[in-house]
């Protein structure tokens, strides 16, 4: 008997806090949070952007400097 009241007494605090709107400091802190991870979203697009851009320079290199060997092979026979 008392674990079922002890339940209703729970359902009704959580009834609560579901309805309940946002404090000034929840909205805060949700656009703090907000403006961070679009930030770190910035940050990795750039980076992953910066990345990109240092392997297709390798790779542009690699096949330059195979063709100027395969060249200089050519040359010799």
């Amino acid at each position: 008997m008392a674990r079922d009241k002890g339940n209703k007494v729970f359902r009704e605090v959580m009834k609560g806090t579901r309805d309940r709107t946002p404090s000034a400091a929840d909205r805060a802190r949700d656009e703090a949070n907000a403006k961070r991870i679009e930030d770190e979203r910035k940050r990795l697009a750039s980076e992953t952007k910066r990345i990109a851009a240092e392997a297709d320079r390798l790779r542009r290199s690699d096949i330059a400097h195979a063709r100027s060997e395969q060249d200089r092979r050519n040359q010799r026979k």
